[in-house]
C-alpha cells in the first residue's frame, strides 16, 4: 500500500516521519479489526450452545464466518491501540509496587507503560576507532518518559536514565556492524542507540515512538476527514405530512427577499427579509435550526396577538418541539440519525425553548390574563421534558423564572413598570419588524 505512487506523493507532501509513522503504525490498526472477527465468532459459538438461541440461523452464520476464518491468521497483539488514542491497559498496584522493589532510585509517578523490555544500549566510544560497546538495559516506555534501568544482581534494577520525550526525531535506517533491530532516538542534542531482541520487537518499540511522536498530527488529521465525511451526508429532515413545519418555501407560504452581503468580496454569503409567511412558516423561521433572527424574535413577540392567541402560539410551539424521526428511520445509518438529532433536533429544541423564555421574561402578562390557563399548560410541558440533557438546564431557568414572574406580576408597582419597558420598545421598533410580521396576512 505505501508503495503505491499516489500514496507516496500523499505522505510525502506531509510533515517528517509520517510516511514512517504509517508503515510501522498501520500494521498494528489493522490488526484490530482482525481481532474484532475472531471475538465475535468465539462469542457465537458460545451463543449457539445455549437451547434457547436460535440454532438454526446461527448455525448458517457460523459456517459462513468459519470459512472466511481459515484464510486470516490470528494476530499476536501486543499492544491495544485504538485509532483515536492509545487504549492503555491499567496496571494495578502491585505493578507499581513491583517496579518500587525491583528497580532502585525508582521516582517514576506515572502509572500506565506502554511497553516494558529489554534492549541493548549501543553506545559509540569513539567514532574514529569505531569503538563500539552495548550494556543490557530494561526499558519501560511510558506516554512521555522513556526509562532506562541498568541490572544488577538477582533480577534486581537500578534507575539509569530517564529521556523525555517532547521533540525527538527517529533513525530506523541506522547500521552498526555485529548489531541488528537497531534504531535510534535523537532528542535534546542527545542521541540514543538501542537494539531489540528481535525484529517484531523492533516494530513494536517503532510503532509506539512514532505514534508518540506525532500524535497530534494524526488525531488532527483523522478529525479532518471525519468532519469531511460529516459534511457530505445529507441532513435528514422529518416527513413534511407528519411535521407541517418541513414544508418546502413556496410562493403560497412564505415571501424572502435575499440580499448579498457586500461588506465581503471574498464571500458570497447572502442573508435575507421574511416579507410574508404563513403561521407555520413563522415558527419554523422563528426557531430555525441553522438561522438565527434575534429581532424578528423580538418583533414577533410583540405583533403575534394581531394575528393568534396565546393559546394556539403556545400549542404551535409544543408541536414545534415534538419532532417525529425521519419516516423509515431503519433505512438509514446511524450516522445519519446521529447527525438528524445532533445538528437538527436538538438546535429546535433549544430555540423553541428561548422564545419561551424570552416570552415569558417580556410578556408574562399574556400568559396570566389570557382565559385558556396558558401558563398552566407551558407548565405541564416543560415538566414533561426530561431530567437530563442540556435541556434540562434551560427547561429549569425557565420555571425559575416563572415563578419570580408570578410573584412580581402580583406587586403592582412592578407590573406597571414591567409594562411601561414593553410601551417603550414597543414605541422603539423598526417599521418594518412589525411589517415583517403583521404582512402575514397576505396568506
Amino acid at each position: 500500500m505505501l508503495n503505491n505512487e499516489q500514496v507516496k506523493r500523499y505522505l510525502e507532501s506531509k510533515l517528517d516521519q509520517i510516511k514512517e509513522t504509517y508503515r510501522y503504525l498501520l500494521p498494528a490498526l489493522l490488526h484490530i479489526p482482525i481481532y474484532h472477527f475472531q471475538q465475535y465468532l468465539i462469542y457465537l459459538e458460545k451463543l449457539a450452545l445455549f437451547p434457547e438461541s436460535e440454532s438454526a440461523q446461527l448455525t448458517d452464520v457460523l459456517s459462513v464466518l468459519r470459512q472466511n476464518s481459515y484464510h486470516i491468521k490470528r494476530p499476536k497483539l501486543y499492544m491495544n491501540l485504538s485509532i483515536h488514542s492509545f487504549s492503555m491497559p491499567k496496571l494495578n498496584d502491585n505493578k507499581i509496587n513491583n517496579w518500587k522493589i525491583l528497580i532502585e532510585n525508582w521516582d517514576i509517578k506515572e502509572s500506565t507503560s506502554l511497553i516494558d523490555s529489554h534492549l541493548k544500549h549501543i553506545v559509540i566510544q569513539n567514532s574514529s576507532s569505531n569503538l563500539i560497546t552495548n550494556v543490557d538495559r530494561r526499558a519501560i516506555l511510558f506516554s512521555t518518559i522513556l526509562c532506562l534501568c541498568k541490572g544488577l544482581s538477582n533480577d534486581k534494577w537500578k534507575f539509569k536514565e530517564k529521556i523525555w520525550l517532547r521533540k525527538f526525531n527517529i533513525n530506523d535506517k541506522i547500521i552498526i556492524p555485529d548489531h541488528e533491530h537497531v534504531f535510534e532516538i535523537q532528542c535534546d542534542e542527545k542521541n540514543y542507540i538501542l537494539a531489540a531482541r528481535s525484529e517484531q520487537d523492533k516494530l513494536q518499540w517503532l510503532c509506539l515512538l512514532m505514534y508518540i511522536r506525532n500524535k497530534s498530527i494524526l488525531q488532527r488529521e483523522l478529525y479532518n476527514i471525519l468532519v469531511n465525511e460529516d459534511a457530505q451526508q445529507v441532513l435528514l429532515t422529518p416527513d413534511p405530512s407528519r411535521y407541517k413545519f418541513c414544508a418546502p418555501n413556496l410562493s403560497t407560504n412564505i415571501l424572502i427577499d435575499y440580499h448579498t452581503n457586500d461588506k465581503s468580496s471574498s464571500s458570497s454569503s447572502s442573508s435575507f427579509i421574511i416579507r410574508g409567511a404563513t403561521i407555520e412558516k413563522l415558527i419554523e423561521h422563528l426557531t430555525h435550526h441553522q438561522l438565527l433572527h434575534p429581532r424578528f424574535v423580538k418583533s414577533f413577540l410583540m405583533t403575534y396577538k394581531s394575528y393568534c392567541t396565546p393559546l394556539e402560539l403556545l400549542n404551535l410551539l409544543i408541536e414545534r418541539y415534538n419532532i417525529p424521526e425521519p419516516a423509515s428511520a431503519y433505512l438509514y445509518t446511524e450516522q445519519q440519525l446521529k447527525k438528524f438529532r445532533k445538528e437538527y433536533v436538538q438546535p429546535v429544541k433549544l430555540r423553541v425553548l428561548n422564545v419561551i423564555r424570552q416570552w415569558v421574561d417580556k410578556y408574562f402578562s399574556d400568559l396570566v390574563e389570557s382565559n385558556d390557563n396558558v401558563l398552566d399548560q407551558l407548565q405541564t410541558f416543560l415538566q414533561s421534558i426530561p431530567d437530563t440533557g442540556g435541556l434540562y438546564q434551560f427547561k429549569t431557568s425557565i420555571l425559575k423564572l416563572i415563578d419570580k414572574q408570578t410573584i412580581d406580576y402580583q406587586d403592582s408597582s412592578k407590573k406597571n413598570q414591567q409594562q411601561d419597558l414593553i410601551s417603550d420598545e414597543r414605541d422603539q421598533i423598526d417599521d418594518l419588524d412589525v411589517f415583517l410580521v403583521c404582512c402575514y396576512f397576505v396568506f
